[in-house]
């Protein structure tokens, strides 16, 4: 009975990898519809889990390859559809570019579909005061937002005072922004709220100032997504940050607090403290 059902349930992959499906149904079913099936399995946090899910994407697309490649052959050698061929090498394509995608999602502990359309972003533009004197930069922080941040000044030279009102974004990204701005020698102001990596950004203002109702949230390092590469870098990035902060004027008091919060539940020092420790450089 159970080796009956096995054999009933494996009938179709068998015939497929075998080429005797028609092409239509190998098209929509064997290669577009697993497909589908494959880009919504998550990337894990565990290294073994995520080796055996790139194993299991590759042995699919091999059987998706092999299978459909016979059934082309055969629909070419009986005086099949053309059309219906390049059809089929199509779905291949898009099987082997999703099954990449999810390989490289699951190597580097991140989605990098997502990952790489924000990067072809647009370059925002940001706000600048009527006087030309403040820029204000809003919202998550990416690479764009330092092109962005360089083509502002371009535009505006006599800028300085960058303003900053963010819950966070990319580690390397706030970096990249702090060296422009100790480049520029631009002071950084926070009006209502600063977290995670924005903290970077402000720490990198000559003069560095926040308004009655501003916030600074700081918190550990946390990867999203762990695989033993990340993992092994992560506290090498935390210091890098740790000594930036220090070398800003950021008291061992402080820092010794600073990377201790959850990165669930950020912790937001006073104003006083802040000033006190070094972070607030004029009240």
């Amino acid at each position: 009975m159970l080796k009956a059902t096995v054999d009933r349930l494996a009938t179709p992959f068998a015939k497929h990898w075998r080429g005797q499906n028609a092409l239509f149904p190998t098209i929509v079913f064997s290669v577009l519809g697993i497909t589908l099936l494959v880009t919504f399995i998550p990337v894990q946090a565990n290294s073994l889990l995520a080796g055996a899910v790139m194993l299991l994407v590759c042995t699919i697309l091999i059987w998706q390859i092999v299978g459909t490649w016979r059934a082309i052959t055969t629909n070419l050698g009986s005086f099949g559809d053309p059309m219906a061929s390049w059809l089929a090498y199509g779905a291949l394509a898009v099987a082997i570019a999703a099954t990449g995608f999810q390989v490289l999602d699951q190597y580097a502990g991140k989605f990098s579909k997502p990952a790489y359309w924000k990067e072809n972003l647009p370059i925002p533009k940001l706000l600048v005061s009527k006087d030309g004197f403040a820029i204000h930069i809003n919202g998550e922080i990416n690479f764009t937002t330092n092109t962005a941040l360089l083509n502002t000044i371009a535009k505006f030279p006599n800028a300085k005072t960058v303003t900053l009102a963010s819950e966070g974004g990319l580690i390397y990204a706030a970096r990249a922004l702090a060296n422009t701005i100790i480049a520029k020698n631009l002071d950084t102001k926070v009006i209502k709220q600063c977290a995670s990596a924005c903290t970077i950004v402000f720490m990198a203002g000559n003069h560095r100032t926040i308004g009655k109702a501003a916030k600074l949230g700081f918190h550990r390092y946390k990867f999203e997504i762990q695989n033993p590469i990340r993992k092994a870098s992560l506290n090498d990035e935390q210091k890098k940050d740790i000594e930036f902060f220090r070398e800003r004027g950021a008291s061992e008091t402080f820092l010794q607090q600073a990377f201790k919060a959850a990165h669930i539940n950020l912790w937001y020092p006073d104003k006083e403290m802040l000033i006190l420790e070094g972070v607030v450089t004029e009240r």
